[in-house]
């Protein structure tokens, strides 16, 4: 069911709010599963042969380290989504591109963030 704000003919625009957020947060559990995949995949059960010591960086190892170390920029594009998913869903007709809207926006305004960060340090 599509809920929303009614114009004055009685034509519904906008889409609910629960369900951009629902697609917006579906977008980056994607991402971030096909990222791990992929940082699982090219493991190579050899990596670690020659090491001297009982400690060995394996590309896995490596990618849960990386996530570990994202996530607080992962927890500000959260919070950025859900700011940037209220407009959205009352503009935009559909879910499915109000979520995708809202989540691509926030990757681009933690860019810029990160980048205004970068230059002002």
């Amino acid at each position: 069911m599509i809920t929303g704000e009614r114009m004055a003919d009685d034509e519904r625009i906008g889409t609910s709010y629960g369900w951009t957020v629902a697609v917006g947060l579906g977008w980056y559990a994607t991402v971030i599963s096909a990222w791990l995949v992929g940082r699982f995949q090219v493991d190579d059960p050899h990596a670690c042969d020659g090491q001297f010591g009982t400690w060995c960086m394996t590309s896995a190892h490596a990618g849960i380290f990386w996530l570990s170390v994202a996530s607080p920029v992962l927890l500000v594009m959260v919070v950025v989504m859900l700011l940037i998913a209220r407009p959205i869903s009352r503009n935009v007709p559909a879910p499915p591109l109000a979520g995708t809207l809202a989540a691509a926006a926030s990757g681009a305004v933690v860019a810029c963030l990160g980048g205004a960060w970068l230059v002002l340090r």
